[in-house]
């Protein structure tokens, strides 16, 4: 026979049980909060706001999109590292968010440390791109022409410390050439410069150059993805010549570190199923983004292999801001 104590805690131990498992079921039971820390109208944007409408609809609550734009997005990162981790404070998170600025410079939030990740949404490569009067029809060309004359070569970047000025950077160590490096307020200014001439070379996501280069004013030369990108079939890779070169610019949800697995799981699941979405894909496809969908460990994984490659890159090259 049971004594009176152990009956209590076989009863109470039986209902911890259910509430947990209620608690697990209930997720969500009210709005969730996905911040996009930029500012409304963005490629960020419109993936936030496409993402929350098919959570919405999976999850049976509403996601409501908070712009916090500011400091290159480290200002919504870091407000969304503090909050409470119970799956209700979500963050739009890039690549540059949490792997290229804590490479670069201090931050108020540890990218490893402070999240736990849920799944890439989408990924893109960057695209090589140099000016239409620049000899180089290739990625080997450009190498040949920048060993020719060392430091003659002008690369152009959306800013000192940017993922495009790093996937530069790494680009010059392993190719072992050295160009000049010219920075701008944005991938738009950088555009400009080089259609001008002034500029040659320059590394930004496909999506922000092809028209361009249907139009003839720029040439890409290759992606720097590990395969060809969908938009551009025909265009090789850089990992061609420079057999492991890849420079990737990714943009995913994490939330507060400390999320409980269940919780996790069910967001992993609604992610998955609305990348898989004709509607979603479409979306992504005239964006030059290619949907991806990993579970939570593959994430930690990238975000802990960028972090290491663009700290390396970063010591290397001694960039400081």
């Amino acid at each position: 026979m049971f004594s009176p104590c152990m009956r209590f805690l076989a009863t109470l131990s039986l209902t911890l049980g259910v509430v947990s498992t209620s608690s697990a079921e209930e997720y969500p039971n009210r709005p969730i909060t996905l911040v996009v820390p930029f500012a409304a109208g963005g490629t960020t944007d419109l993936l936030g706001r496409r993402l929350a409408k098919d959570l919405s609809e999976t999850l049976k609550q509403p996601m409501v999109v908070e712009n916090r734009p500011g400091a290159g997005s480290m200002i919504g990162t870091g407000q969304v590292a503090k909050a409470a981790p119970n799956g209700y404070t979500l963050l739009l998170a890039t690549g540059s968010s949490l792997a290229v600025a804590p490479a670069f410079t201090k931050t108020q939030y540890d990218p490893i440390r402070d999240f736990t990740p849920v799944s890439i949404l989408v990924a893109s490569p960057f695209a090589v791109v140099v000016g239409k009067e620049v000899p180089a029809k290739s990625v080997s060309d450009l190498i040949a022409l920048a060993k020719s004359a060392p430091g003659k070569l002008n690369m152009a970047s959306f800013g000192t410390g940017s993922a495009s000025h790093l996937a530069g950077e790494l680009f010059q160590s392993m190719a072992k050439v050295q160009m000049t490096h010219v920075p701008y307020k944005g991938s738009a200014p950088a555009m400009t410069e080089l259609l001008g001439g002034r500029v040659d070379v320059m590394f930004d996501i496909v999506s922000a150059v092809l028209e361009q280069h249907k139009t003839g004013g720029i040439k890409i030369l290759a992606v720097t993805g590990s395969k060809s990108a969908p938009a551009l079939p025909e265009v090789p890779t850089v990992q061609e010549v420079i057999p492991g070169y890849e420079a990737v610019s990714w943009f995913g949800v994490v939330g507060p570190a400390g999320m409980p697995n269940d919780v996790v799981s069910k967001l992993n699941d609604a992610i998955v199923k609305s990348l898989k979405q004709p509607e979603f894909v479409s979306l992504m496809e005239r964006q030059s983004l290619q949907p991806v969908g990993n579970t939570p460990e593959e994430f930690a994984k990238v975000i802990k292999e960028d972090l290491e490659k663009w700290t390396n890159v970063v010591k290397e090259a001694n960039i400081t801001p």
